[in-house]
């Protein structure tokens, strides 16, 4: 019987090569998807956190112009509630106005507008709901499709 001599080299061979190049090419593409995962679910965190910002912001100015307000104008005061797109308020000598224009919420201050939302938390609603019997301005708005409410009392 012939023995058969093994040649030792250094190195791979080409079949350890492909294995382990395959290898590290599943563990790198995981990793990249897991990476992804984790940015995309911060983007969509952070756009969340901007938009609940936007509304609080909205609301404690809606809150502010009702609190400083002498006079509410209201669209029909004969009925027990009504609703509109516009609040316009008397705060001493000055005209204030809240209304909706195109995906922008605005605050006009004796004529002189204000946009009360970012460009990227675009406003799609915006209504005022007046409850003569309870003396309640109910705010309803839309930021980025999510609705909020608010309500404000005012006293005459």
């Amino acid at each position: 019987m012939q023995s058969v001599k093994f040649n030792r080299t250094n190195g791979f061979t080409l079949l350890e090569t492909v294995v382990y190049i395959a290898l590290l090419a599943i563990l790198i593409g995981g990793g990249m998807i897991g990476v992804f995962n984790i940015l995309e679910g911060s983007g969509r965190t952070r756009q969340s956190m901007y938009r609940e910002q936007e509304a609080y912001f909205i609301t404690r100015k809606i809150d502010a112009v009702i609190s400083e307000a002498t006079s509410i104008d209201e669209p029909d005061v004969s009925s027990a509630s009504t609703t509109s797109g516009q609040l316009t308020v008397q705060a001493g000598a000055e005209t204030i106005v809240i209304n909706h224009s195109g995906e922008e919420i605005l605050l006009t201050r004796d004529g002189t507008p204000y946009e009360l939302n970012d460009a990227l938390v675009p406003a799609t609603a915006l209504s005022f709901y007046w409850n003569n019997a309870s003396n309640t301005i109910v705010t309803t708005f839309t930021l980025d499709d999510h609705p909020y409410s608010v309500s404000n009392y005012y006293y005459e």
